[in-house]
């Protein structure tokens, strides 16, 4: 498994996982399976320190299962791990019958067909699924350490609401950058498939940014969002395509000409609308 250290623009390798100290044989088995599953190769802890445990496998970064959980550490001990964020505290809300914003901007119904881009760690295609209880949501998700990330995450995450982990059921996640997946479909002769197409795309300097986010952004895809893509992703769409921007990234959406944008002027993150 490759993934790219934008700080530095090396090339690393993750293909080690193994358990916390404190593992049991759920996590072992757990791990191994993992691995099997994913090219991986398994570790076991042995009692190895968190700093014997990177320096005797010579790596960066290494999956880590603990409590039935997968995880990824960095040698700086940095953890990644799947919760929904945003989502959560978002579909709360929903429960008492208050519209989402995102929901909005993509002008869904409960029965629609949406294309998520962007995946990352999934706080946005948590709150589009739980609103889609008739209908499908496919997220795509360029890095496999994201995707391995989330995968593992929606079917072991405990909490929440029944209705909130029915939502992850319906969250179709698929490892393919979305360039890819729009010539797939041009293969295809594919023709508005969707009712609806999102992107969240990630920005290299962003002014500021929530702790999840900067967890991220070192195994996250920074695909710019032209404008032939959201052309593509027009013809793939039957009603809209909806881009989340920052206000201090406004600017190079603005040249784009949405039809117009949802949110604040005073909000940290307005949805950029696109129609036909």
């Amino acid at each position: 498994m490759n993934c790219l250290d934008i700080s530095k623009g090396e090339l690393i390798m993750i293909e080690f996982i193994t358990t916390s100290l404190k593992n049991r044989e759920t996590d072992i088995l757990m791990a191994k399976n993992i691995a099997s599953e994913n090219n991986l190769k398994y570790i076991s802890r042995n009692n190895l320190s968190f700093e014997e445990l990177f320096t005797k496998n010579n790596c960066k970064r290494i999956f880590m299962v603990k409590n039935n959980e997968l995880n990824l550490f960095n040698d700086n001990g940095d953890e990644l791990f799947f919760h929904p964020g945003t989502g959560l505290i978002r579909t709360k809300v929903m429960e008492r019958n208050e519209e989402d914003l995102l929901i909005k901007a993509l002008g869904i119904s409960p029965e629609d067909k949406v294309l998520d881009c962007t995946g990352g760690l999934a706080n946005d295609s948590v709150v589009i699924s739980y609103y889609l209880d008739k209908g499908s949501l496919f997220t795509l998700e360029k890095s496999l350490e994201l995707f391995l990330i989330v995968k593992y995450g929606l079917l072991t995450y405990q909490r929440g609401s029944k209705k909130l982990k029915e939502s992850f059921k319906r969250i179709n996640l698929i490892n393919i950058d979305y360039n890819t997946f729009f010539e797939e479909l041009d293969l295809n002769e594919s023709k508005e498939i969707f009712d609806s197409v999102y992107f969240d795309p990630m920005f290299e300097k962003p002014v500021e940014e929530s702790s999840g986010i900067s967890k991220i952004r070192e195994y996250a895809s920074y695909d710019l969002i032209s404008k032939e893509i959201i052309e593509r992703a027009l013809k793939y769409s039957k009603k809209r395509v909806v881009v989340k921007i920052r206000n201090s990234n406004y600017s190079f959406i603005k040249e784009m000409k949405p039809k117009y944008l949802l949110g604040g002027s005073r909000s940290k993150i307005r949805y950029a609308v696109f129609e036909k």
